[in-house]
This record gives C-alpha cells, structure tokens and sequence, in this order.
C-alpha cells in the first residue's frame, strides 16, 4: 500500500468531505502505536502560497485512523479546544527551500511511511522500532523545515 494512495483514500472519506472546510490540507501522516494496532493521524490547516513561500496555519482539526484503516478513530475540532488564530500564519517556509531540503525529506517520509504500511499489511503487526524511526524522521523534517509550531502537538 502506497502511502500517498492511502492519504488520499482517507481524505476522500465522507466525515472530511463533510466535516473539513474546503481548501485545509491534511499535513504530514504521523504514524503510531495505539493498542497494539498502527495509528496514522494528521492535523488539518490551511496552506496559502504567496511571495515565493508557503504559509501555514494553526491546525483546526485532527483526525485519526488505526489499522486496517477502514473507519476513522478520532476526529476532533482543535477550535472547540481552545482559541485558534486562523487568520495568521504560524510558520513560513520559502519555496526554494521546500523544494530543495523539504522535497527529498518528504519522499524520505512518504517512502518510510509506505514501508511501515507494507510491514503491516504483510505482518499484520509492525515493531516498535519502525515506529521510532519513522517519527524520528518526521521530528528531523519538521526541524529542518521550522515546521515546530505546526507540529508541537506532535512532540516537537
């Protein structure tokens, strides 16, 4: 299972067709053990492109699925949570940038995710220690890129 397949599978669901705004993207999978069982989640925030970079904004829902992915297991509106500033851009990224650093630690990220999807699919479990290096990757990413505010939820 190809982890960008899967990603948009899941943003085709109808609980984020119906329930997320249009124009928020899901963000970066963050992969994890719930109960034994994989978890993959992301946090729902707007992206705007100006001035040759990209704008990101405070996450406003969260969503979650566990393995074999087939019913969303959390889903929650970080606005009813506590106050969230929409309006201003909590991190900025240049486009240079993004596409030189952020593009190979993203097909990094993506492909590590597939890989611990493909664990699982084969194994019907995955290591502790495939988890760790796969957030390992995705803290490393979210640093180079100064991506903290948008992930500090995340453990960064």
């Amino acid at each position: 299972m190809d982890a960008l397949e899967l990603i948009s599978d899941l943003m085709r669901r109808e609980i984020i067709r119906t329930e997320i705004p249009i124009g928020l993207q899901p963000g970066l999978p963050w992969l994890e053990k719930c109960n034994e069982k994989l978890c993959i989640s992301f946090l729902m925030h707007k992206e705007e492109y100006s001035d040759n970079s990209l704008y990101y904004y405070t996450p406003q829902y969260a969503a979650a699925w566990v393995w074999p992915f087939e019913h969303i297991a959390c889903f929650r509106n970080l606005m009813l949570e506590a106050p969230v500033d929409v309006s201003t851009p909590i991190c900025r990224i240049s486009a240079d940038r993004l596409l030189s650093v952020g593009k190979y630690g993203m097909e990094d990220l993506y492909r590590a995710c597939t890989e611990a999807l493909g664990v699982m699919e084969k194994n019907n479990s995955i290591a502790d220690a495939w988890i760790r290096s796969y957030q390992k990757k995705f803290l490393n990413l979210v640093d180079t890129l100064g991506m903290e505010e948008l992930y500090k939820s995340r453990g960064v």
